[in-house]
């Protein structure tokens, strides 16, 4: 569904899905936690290489 986004609320899409919107944010952090992580990763080899 290109554009949902845009035309659904997010509380609306969670319902549809199942989802608390505490597991959507809780996902979101994590996404961004792992990010973080693998660009301290990529500079720790850099240094150890």
């Amino acid at each position: 569904m290109p554009g949902a986004r845009h035309h659904n609320k997010l509380a609306d899409l969670l319902l549809v899905a199942g989802l608390a919107c505490s597991a959507f944010y809780y996902q979101c952090q994590a996404i961004q936690r792992a990010d973080q992580q693998s660009v301290m990763e990529a500079r720790i080899r850099t240094v150890y290489d």
